[in-house]
């Protein structure tokens, strides 16, 4: 009887989320590009926003593996990337039962260096919206070695053929739907204000 009221609990928030569901914007970028540094200083004049770093959800061994230039496979990814989706799901939830009229955006820090686990996200939320923070290869890279403590090291140095194709996952996949481009080059004040308004623009009314 508790299991089927839990239900029904759950399935009466899900409508009434349905109809008002909080507006998501993706930050993404290659890795070292300073998504959390741009995302952390809006989220810092947004109280009405909440802010997901997807890289809470990596687990311990995928951070080992990343340490050890070891990149996981793309099973490995898509079951991340699912297991992301469910954690800002239930985030969400929690959010709006807990304050329904407070949170008017979500903002989403992640690198989705793969076009699978890009897929995998635009599948559960079809209406987030994409904002790429372009930073170069070789400016993202310098920006990785100046930083400690950091799981992601980058791709390790090879020289054998044989490991072109495992290579290529490190890299960061182009980009083949539409979205909102911030300029890498551009300083940390002039980004934020940028993405400051992109989030007023899509803030929930009501």
């Amino acid at each position: 009887m508790i299991f089927l009221l839990l239900i029904l609990a759950f399935a009466i928030f899900n409508q009434v989320l349905g109809s008002s569901q909080i507006p998501i914007i993706c930050l993404f970028a290659r890795p070292g590009a300073g998504k959390t540094t741009t995302a952390n200083k809006v989220l810092n004049e947004l109280s009405d926003c909440i802010g997901v770093d997807l890289d809470i959800c990596i687990s311990a061994e995928l951070r080992e593996n990343f340490e050890k230039g070891v990149y996981p496979s793309s099973v490995q990814r898509v079951k991340f990337m699912e297991s992301a989706c469910d954690y800002l799901e239930s985030l969400l939830l929690v959010k709006q039962i807990e304050n329904p009229n407070r949170y008017k955006s979500c903002l989403v820090s992640f690198s989705f260096v793969n076009d699978d686990l890009r897929k995998v996200f635009r599948n559960r939320f079809p209406s987030a919206k994409w904002v790429l923070l372009d930073t170069t290869k070789e400016i993202a890279a310098s920006r990785i070695e100046k930083r400690n403590g950091h799981f992601y090291k980058g791709a390790p140095v090879v020289e054998s053929d044989s490991v072109e194709n495992k290579q290529s996952e490190w890299e960061f996949a182009p980009i083949d739907f539409e979205h909102i481009k911030l300029d890498g080059r551009d300083s940390l004040e002039s980004n934020s204000a940028k993405l400051f308004e992109i989030l007023k623009s899509v803030t929930k009314v009501g």
